[in-house]
């Protein structure tokens, strides 16, 4: 039954998708006959190993076997988990120019992930892997990747300063309410800087002290008790 289960799995997959072994569900006992079953289909090479616990089908071209997609290898292990929840998400140069801050040309990627216990290189793959501040999820990775982008503001070689404002005020503006708070709570996790560049930014959209606004309000208040005295920041008038 398991062999059948891990043959049914496999045929489920496309050619150079990354296949991993932990995500067939099987009890403790189980686990020995899931093992034997990949290896089983590895020696009649439907499967070739990666590493670990790591397979994948074959693609066989004109032009020779290619091997395991590197880019769903990196999306299934760091960025979302088998159920597609977020876990990890891009930062750093990748997203630097994706957004024209720069024009510099990225070669790795940076990947903030639940699944780094320490940064880390792998330059088998060419990523570089940062531990998150806070567990990442559907609702926050987003904010995280515009907070990481204030954080990186003196690793941005080339850095064009109007687009670089420009994009944090279109980030800021999309936000509801409810998101603004959570960017405070998030700002909190990163150094003094970070808070005192993202509350400048929010309370420049936020304007005023409403009804609506109580709260963040208040929370912007509380980040400028923490802020570093004589220290401004210029906002331009894009905000809407």
């Amino acid at each position: 039954d398991v062999a059948t289960l891990v043959k049914k799995h496999i045929d489920n997959c496309k050619e150079r998708e990354p296949i991993f072994v932990k995500d067939i569900v099987v009890t403790d006992e189980n686990k020995n006959a899931r093992n034997i079953a990949f290896h089983k289909l590895e020696r009649n090479n439907i499967i070739k190993p990666y590493k670990k616990g790591i397979y994948y089908k074959p693609q066989v071209t004109m032009f020779g076997e290619l091997g395991i997609d590197t880019n769903k290898l990196i999306e299934k292990q760091y960025i979302k988990d088998a159920n597609e929840n977020i876990k990890g998400y891009i930062t750093g140069p990748v997203i630097w120019n994706e957004w024209k801050i720069t024009t510099q040309v990225p070669n790795r990627k940076w990947i903030t992930t639940n699944s780094a216990n320490r940064n880390t290189e792998l330059q088998d793959i060419r990523v570089k892997l940062i531990r998150p501040k806070t567990k990442i999820n559907n609702d926050n990775y987003k904010i995280l990747q515009m907070l990481d982008v204030i954080d990186n503001i003196d690793d941005i070689q080339d850095i064009n300063w109007n687009n670089y404002i420009d994009v944090l005020v279109n980030k800021i503006n999309d936000l509801k309410v409810k998101e603004l708070a959570a960017a405070i709570e998030l700002a909190k996790t990163y150094n003094k800087f970070v808070n005192n560049f993202a509350g400048a930014l929010i309370e420049a959209r936020i304007k005023e002290n409403n009804e609506s606004n109580r709260l963040l309000w208040k929370k912007i208040q509380e980040l400028k008790l923490n802020a570093n005295i004589g220290r401004m920041y210029k906002v331009n008038p894009m905000i809407k």
